[in-house]
């Protein structure tokens, strides 16, 4: 399985399955927008995973989407500021 951001590329060539992210152009390197795209098809697909294999309840699914959900929100509220990121990431997590 890969994760990618371009219809086309080598990797979504060689991979027997494709989840496309479609973040928008990329021109030479890796752009952040694609990067955080990726991660966020990864955590959507851990989240589903564990629900499926019963790992979490409907009740966390519900909580772990939704808290995906607001990154949008967060990091607008956090943008220009130093350390923005670790805020962010801080709050998704619940680790501060």
């Amino acid at each position: 399985m890969a994760i990618v951001n371009v219809v086309g590329s080598s990797i979504a060539r060689e991979a027997d399955k494709v989840f496309y992210t479609l973040a928008g152009p990329e021109i030479s390197v890796a752009t952040t927008k694609a990067y955080s795209a990726q991660l966020a098809a990864m955590y959507c697909m851990a989240v589903q995973f564990a629900k499926v294999r019963g790992k979490i309840t409907e009740e966390q699914y519900g909580y772990y989407i939704a808290e995906l959900l607001t990154i949008p929100e967060k990091n607008t509220e956090n943008s220009g500021r130093q350390g923005a990121p670790a805020v962010v990431c801080c709050k998704v997590c619940q680790c501060s």
